[in-house]
């Protein structure tokens, strides 16, 4: 039966009640994870009528209207207006139906051309939707364009740092994208961040250490002041420079940075305990053993900052350990049973993409 088979009722509608821009613009949707804001859609959309080159351009709210009720939803608030799919079905519908054409995948994310739709595409991958080929004939294709087209775009260095951390990325795209980065010396400050230290520690591993010139004198001069602004993700792969590079512990900024991780872990070292129920058990300072809370430092500094930290780092770190907060973290807990649900997604997630960078160097 057509009821019992969503598949039916979409081809049914697309195929017959739908004409091509319009069935575009719903694959646009989905490869937007199936929800677009409203301006964002109108502008894929006259991008996609210039593409195929459609002579009869009808008005977006004229195809939206033929779209409203039928395969999208269209929501508005006082805040945003924003379309969704008529029915959840209707991306495997898509998926099965269209995703299947690699060529279409990447015109429509070229079209698209945002990180969402890249994430996502890189998410169908992973659940089996799209080949190991296809995924990287529309990645690379993707990025030739952009490397071609774009300058200094933030954009595409969070892009292609995701690309790498899935080594997705062929070596003429590798290789291209060095001219497209051009100097990393010559970046202003808006482009320090976790995804900019981690393309820059790529390549120190793909090309070499001396393939960035005074890259030392740099830190030294220009991200020593800034280190106090960034997260732990950025650090952690600074620390990996910093080793790879071997800069000498005694510099100014190999010490500068180590104080900067520890006075971080030093306010955050309590709610860290707490989360990460390392004393979970304990509810009186008399049974509470401090090697605990050591040992949980000395396993964290060495986990993820490439650095020689010693006693007194660790010490410090500890001292800032409020133990009496973390007993009442651990009374509340008995009383409400939804507060022991806690988990340690707020610190030890920071790091998934400092392990896919890690597994980035093992190849050639």
């Amino acid at each position: 039966m057509v009821l019992e088979n969503p598949s039916l009722i979409w081809g049914n509608v697309f195929e017959r009640q739908t004409n091509e821009i319009s069935k575009d613009v719903v694959c646009t949707i989905v490869i937007n994870k199936g929800r677009i804001l409203e301006k964002e859609l109108e502008e894929y959309y006259y991008k996609l009528c210039l593409k195929k080159n459609i002579t009869d351009v009808k008005s977006f709210d004229f195809v939206m209207r033929g779209l409203v009720g039928s395969l999208v939803n269209r929501h508005a608030s006082v805040n945003e207006v924003y379309f969704d799919l008529f029915n959840p079905s209707i991306i495997d519908f898509v998926i099965k139906n269209f995703f299947k054409n690699k060529y279409y995948i990447l015109d429509i994310l070229l079209i698209s051309d945002n990180f969402n739709s890249v994430q996502n595409i890189i998410e169908l991958f992973k659940g089996g939707f799209i080949s190991e080929e296809d995924l990287k004939f529309v990645l690379n294709e993707y990025l030739s364009v952009k490397v071609e087209s774009e300058k200094d775009d933030l954009f595409f260095l969070k892009i292609f740092k995701l690309c790498l951390s899935f080594n997705l990325i062929n070596t003429v795209n590798l290789d291209n994208a060095i001219l497209y980065f051009g100097d990393f010396l010559e970046y202003d400050e808006n482009y320090y961040c976790a995804d900019f230290f981690a393309v820059i520690l790529f390549y120190l591993n793909y090309k070499g250490v001396d393939f960035f010139d005074n890259l030392v004198d740099f830190f030294e001069k220009n991200i020593i002041v800034l280190l106090e602004n960034f997260d732990l993700e950025t650090l952690s792969i600074l620390t990996q420079i910093v080793q790879k590079l071997k800069v000498n512990e005694n510099s100014n900024f190999y010490q500068e940075l180590k104080k900067v991780i520890v006075e971080y872990l030093s306010h955050i070292i309590t709610s860290m305990i707490i989360d990460d129920n390392v004393i979970g058990n304990i509810y009186l300072e008399e049974d509470f053993e401090e090697y605990l809370v050591v040992s949980y430092i000395e396993d964290h500094l060495s986990s993820f900052y490439f650095l020689n930290f010693n006693q007194s780092d660790i010490h410090e770190i500890y001292y800032n350990f409020d133990l009496s907060d973390a007993i009442q973290a651990n009374m509340n807990s008995v009383y409400d049973p939804d507060f022991d649900d806690r988990t340690s997604v707020r610190y030890s997630d920071k790091y998934n993409n400092i392990d896919l960078i890690e597994d980035l160097f093992d190849r050639s």
